[in-house]
C-alpha cells in the first residue's frame, strides 16, 4: 500500500512557486532533499510494533523542526512565514507521517483486505427527510461526507427502507479512498 505525499506535494508546488522569492529558492530545492532523506530514514527505520514510535517520531521532530525554524522562520523574507497557513508546509508533514506510523506499528494486525488506511472519504451525517405524511423511499435517507486527511476505517454499507422486503429501498456505501493527490 503506497502512502499518500502532501508534504512532499506541497514542497515541490512550493519550488515552482513564482512568487517563491528568489533568495528562498535554494533552501526549498535543499528542504526538498532533506524531506526525501526524512521519507528514507522513516521507511529504513527496522522493526514493527512499539519499538519503531521512538525512532519514528524522533525523526519527525527533527524533520519538523528543520522546516518550522530552517526553512520558514530563518528566512530573510517574509513569503514563507506569511503564507504558512496557505502553503501548509507545516500541517501535512503529520499528515504524510500518520499513515507511516500507524502502518508499522500495526502492521502485523493490518492484513485486513477492505480496511482503508490514510486519505478516505467518509460518513459524516446521516439523516431521514421522511415523516407520517411524506413516505420517501428508503425512508428519504441523506448522507453526508467529508474528506479525512487521515483514517483507518472500512467500508460501510446502508440499506435503508419503509418496507421489511427492503422494497423502494435506499442503499449506499461509504468510507472510500480520496482520488490522491491532493
Amino acid at each position: 500500500m503506497s502512502s499518500p505525499t502532501p508534504h512532499g506535494d506541497k514542497l515541490r508546488a512550493l519550488s515552482e512557486n513564482d512568487k517563491l522569492p528568489p533568495s528562498d529558492r535554494p533552501r526549498v530545492k535543499a528542504a526538498i532533499a532533506r524531506y526525501e532523506a526524512w521519507i528514507d530514514e522513516l521507511d529504513d527505520t527496522r522493526g514493527t510494533g512499539e519499538s519503531v514510535v521512538l525512532p519514528m517520531v524522533t525523526s519527525l521532530n527533527r524533520y519538523k523542526t528543520h522546516i518550522d525554524l530552517d526553512i520558514i522562520f530563518d528566512s530573510s523574507e517574509n513569503f514563507l512565514y506569511r503564507q504558512k497557513g496557505q502553503l501548509k508546509l507545516d500541517n501535512t508533514i503529520v499528515e504524510e507521517f500518520l499513515p507511516r506510523l500507524v502502518r508499522r506499528v500495526f502492521a502485523d494486525h493490518l492484513t485486513d483486505s477492505d480496511m482503508l488506511m490514510g486519505p478516505v472519504t467518509a460518513f459524516s451525517q446521516l439523516r431521514f427527510d421522511s415523516d407520517l405524511t411524506n413516505i420517501a423511499a428508503g425512508g428519504g435517507m441523506a448522507i453526508r461526507a467529508k474528506d479525512q486527511d487521515f483514517a483507518m476505517a472500512r467500508p460501510l454499507f446502508l440499506n435503508a427502507s419503509h418496507r421489511r422486503d427492503f422494497e423502494d429501498a435506499i442503499e449506499t456505501k461509504h468510507t472510500s479512498p480520496m482520488s490522491l493527490p491532493r
